[in-house]
């Protein structure tokens, strides 16, 4: 129930992201950051794409983002209470998730293919805390020039204080060379509504599971006292007490209980 929380309020922290049609350079940054005016309280520029991690014989779909320094104040790492150093050159970073699936550990040498099946192996420098998604990090400089244009191509966006996300998502969407803007609040939501009619189908499993568990029990009871009918009848004989009868009768049952 805690995981939108979690991803968006700890780890995903930023406001907006901003998907380019092509990458940009340093001057095509410095002209959308001036754009943004003061409705956004700032703005980091990373790469990111779609790859796959080669695990034995198998492969796992994963995020790729590849920043020029650390990404603190949009992207946290951190295992734990731990915060995590961003990983460095020809090193990453992989979310949980995807190191338990994989069998991955901190040391351990991983092989990415990106579209083309361009090969990058990377030391795995930490393994950081996440919820949603399968994620590697890594510096823009570990990946090498056969995955061609590495320039960044998604802004992450945190907004003013004062701004209203839904008004600067509005405003981007508008800009030259952007194909896609996400507001975090809206991709949040979309999660935790997820969650909740997920969780309408567990009340109703663990009613129905309850329900077939007093029948069971009923019946079992029903035929417990049916079969036993003369043994009740003899230890009341015998002078056993209302209490002392119920547990003899019941003791299996509530052991099954």
């Amino acid at each position: 129930a805690n995981l939108g929380d979690d991803q968006y309020g700890s780890i995903m922290v930023y406001d907006l992201s901003a998907t380019f049609t092509d990458g940009q350079d340093a001057q095509a940054q410095r002209d959308f950051v001036s754009a943004l005016g003061d409705q956004a309280e700032g703005a980091r520029f990373v790469h990111q794409s779609s790859a796959e991690v080669a695990y034995g014989d198998q492969t796992r779909q994963l995020n790729l983002i590849a920043a020029d320094g650390a990404l603190d104040g949009f992207i946290e790492l951190h295992d734990g209470e731990t915060a995590l150093a961003f990983p460095a050159a020809g090193e990453c970073s992989v979310s949980r998730g995807l190191a338990e699936r994989c069998g991955f550990s901190v040391g351990d040498r991983v092989t990415l293919y990106d579209g083309q099946m361009a090969r990058m192996e990377l030391n795995i420098a930490s393994i950081f805390d996440n919820y949603i998604d399968n994620y590697l990090i890594a510096g823009a400089e570990s990946v090498p020039e056969s995955w061609g244009d590495m320039s960044p191509n998604t802004a992450l966006i945190n907004c003013a204080p004062d701004a209203d996300a839904h008004a600067l998502s509005a405003a981007v969407s508008e800009m030259e060379g952007v194909s896609n803007v996400s507001v975090t609040l809206d991709t949040r939501a979309r999660f935790d509504n997820t969650l909740s009619s997920l969780n309408y189908i567990v009340i109703l499993v663990v009613i129905c599971a309850a329900a077939l568990a007093f029948i069971v029990l009923y019946n079992l009871t029903n035929i417990n006292i049916c079969e036993r009918i003369r043994e009740i009848a003899t230890v009341k004989v015998l002078g056993f007490t209302l209490r002392e009868t119920s547990s003899y009768a019941l003791s299996e049952n509530l052991f099954l209980s």
